[in-house]
């Protein structure tokens, strides 16, 4: 792991500008889904993406306030993004955001830069959080099970699911 520093790490809500971007990270996203559980999206249009790419509603008026996407730069390169709701948009009852989506690109990962990430929003956004991991995600369980577990976390465990909830 590469000593990731906070100050190296900026979030920034896409403009319109950026929609495409934000789409095709979310092609990424769900190729990397897709691998680990085919099910989940099986299949590609004629452009080569995956049926799922509503992104289209994070840069929607009506959801300006309650939905609110971050790209996640390091060192000023794109490594991924963070899509945060607040209510009536969360999973469980009593959360003041929910982390919807978080995806970091391969060649980011494993050097802090997830943790980091987090960290800025946690600092941008305190409150009671809450996300969802759906269970084959074995690595997504890990990463966020060890780095909620330092500030205290209720963990339920549904049928294909995983919810944790915690305050930072």
């Amino acid at each position: 792991m590469i000593n990731v520093t906070l100050q190296a790490i900026n979030l920034k809500q896409p403009n319109e500008s950026e929609r495409e971007a934000l789409r095709n990270l979310f092609n990424l996203w769900h190729h990397d889904l897709a691998i680990m559980d085919s099910t989940l999206f099986p299949n590609i249009d004629d452009r080569g993406f995956y049926e799922y790419t509503a992104t289209d509603i994070y840069f929607e008026d009506k959801f300006h306030d309650k939905l609110l996407p971050y790209f996640v730069r390091y060192n000023g390169e794109l490594a991924g993004f963070c899509i945060l709701s607040k209510p009536p948009y969360v999973i469980k009852q009593g959360c003041d955001w929910c982390i919807q989506e978080f995806f970091i690109t391969g060649n980011f990962r494993r050097k802090g830069i997830g943790i980091k990430a987090c960290e800025a929003v946690f600092s941008k956004h305190p409150g009671r959080y809450c996300l969802e991991v759906v269970d084959n995600n074995v690595k997504a369980k890990a990463f966020w099970a060890g780095l909620v577990n330092s500030v205290g976390v209720d963990v339920v465990v549904g049928n294909n699911d995983t919810v944790f909830s915690f305050m930072v």
